[in-house]
């Protein structure tokens, strides 16, 4: 699998990745989203068949 370098890094999202992290945390923990992180622990139960991932900055995708 191929991975697109970050060309918008700093930009459109955190360019370090600590405040990334804390970036995207905020999304989940915002009130309007899920109010809570997913669990890291690895689940047996489902496969993920695709992501739907944002476009733009995550201040507008969220």
């Amino acid at each position: 699998m191929s991975v697109r370098r970050p060309i918008v890094a700093g930009q459109f999202y955190e360019r370090e990745p600590g405040r990334l992290r804390k970036q995207i945390e905020q999304c989940f923990t915002h009130p309007l989203g899920p109010g809570r992180l997913p669990s890291e622990e690895p689940s047996l139960e489902r496969v993920s068949l695709g992501f739907i991932v944002p476009h733009a900055g995550y201040m507008y995708s969220g």
